[in-house]
């Protein structure tokens, strides 16, 4: 009778990031600190600002401004998003795409959100 073993890849508990973005963030260090932090997380992961206060231990606002700092760095590209929801109504959403090298930003990114769930559309 055949033996299957399964061997069960667990994620690296390393993260691996480029000097150059090291050495032109260090003089932003909260910049780094929470470029870091979110790089660190798994790669189908949203950023969620206020999730990543309590996270951290700082205020939405705070991560709100660093934000702002590494979207201007070019590290972080913003888009908002709004769709019509009926009667009247309106639903806004924010994606944030984080890049390791603010390089990558000059590559065309798809600019729609996935909306669906498990091949059904799902309100965001």
């Amino acid at each position: 009778m055949p033996c299957i073993i399964r061997v069960v890849h667990n994620e690296r508990p390393f993260l691996m990031i480029d000097k150059e973005t090291i050495r032109d963030l260090a003089c932003d260090l909260q910049a780094l600190g929470l470029l870091v932090v979110i790089l660190a997380k798994h790669d189908d992961w949203r950023v969620r600002p206020e999730q990543l206060a309590t996270e951290i231990g700082v205020t939405a606002r705070s991560v709100y401004r660093v934000l702002a700092r590494l979207i201007q760095a070019g590290y972080v590209s913003r888009i908002d998003e709004t769709r019509r929801v009926g009667g009247g109504r309106f639903e806004r959403r924010t994606c944030y795409i984080i890049y390791e090298d603010r390089r990558m930003l000059a590559k065309p990114v798809e600019a729609r959100f996935d909306t669906r769930i498990a091949g059904q559309e799902v309100p965001f």
